[in-house]
């Protein structure tokens, strides 16, 4: 009943992919959380949960069409795109 539930009524490929979505959304905000610039890419992925940096990149760029470094990246120079706008 689980199984079914996380892949037809949630629309997970399946229950790897239900658990990393938790992943990928808590790294998200580590990555743009000020104060968190000396994190290694590495380390956040430990934290989250992954035991090594390969399956974090990928679970990474297929939930958010980037690479931790490029969402990291982006977030950064929109904030001073923002700050600079003032």
């Amino acid at each position: 009943k689980v199984r079914h539930a996380i892949i037809h009524d949630l629309g997970f490929k399946n229950f790897t992919d239900f658990i990393n979505s938790f992943r990928i959304n808590q790294a998200s905000k580590i990555l743009i959380k000020q104060g968190n610039e000396g994190l290694s890419i590495l380390e956040i992925a430990f934290n989250v949960g992954f035991s090594s940096i390969g399956p974090f990149n990928r679970a990474f760029k297929a939930r958010t069409g980037l690479t931790p470094s490029q969402f990291r990246d982006k977030e950064r120079n929109q904030e001073s795109d923002m700050i600079m706008a003032r």
